[in-house]
């Protein structure tokens, strides 16, 4: 989403935000994102930059992090990696959410979710990051991603299924 991308509506009780979703070609500086030297099979992400007028009164503090670790595991972002294999006759789901790969501090949140195969190794990787703005940039940055990591461990995760 780039600038222009929302608006803010009146209401009865006060301002509230809109947001104005388009699909472009587009791509902000964010795109690169936990992207770089790969080439997935599958990638579904969700991408918003927000324009923030105040950035220093923003902060992750202890609670938001811990509502948002207990709440992980019930999300969309987790809804979309049960769906992926319940369509092929399996259900794994992303319950584990793990901190990182992204820095996590006051000023950032990342987490991820791999779901792997009989061998460990990696078939799926659901990510959610939140970069909070920093001096050069006033701009909140979220990122919900779910990534087919291997296509032959994806499918031995599933194991014997009628759609595999």
């Amino acid at each position: 989403m780039g600038e222009g991308s929302y608006r803010v509506a009146s209401a009865e009780h006060g301002v509230r935000w809109q947001p104005l979703p388009r699909f472009s070609l587009d791509q902000g500086r964010s795109v690169q994102i936990e992207t770089a030297g790969q080439t997935p099979t599958l990638r579904l992400r969700a991408l918003v930059n927000i324009p923030w007028s105040d950035p220093g009164t923003l902060e992750v503090t202890k609670p938001r992090r811990t509502l948002l670790e207990q709440r992980l595991p019930y999300s969309a972002v987790a809804s979309a990696v049960t769906m992926l294999s319940r369509r092929q006759g399996s259900e794994l789901p992303a319950a584990r959410w793990e901190r990182g790969p992204f820095g996590n501090s006051p000023r950032s949140v990342g987490y991820t979710c791999t779901i792997t195969g009989p061998d460990a190794d990696p078939a799926v990787k659901a990510s959610v990051m939140l970069a909070l703005p920093i001096t050069m940039e006033s701009t909140v940055v979220a990122c919900a991603d779910v990534l087919l990591e291997s296509p032959t461990a994806w499918a031995a995760a599933l194991g014997p299924g009628e759609n595999s």
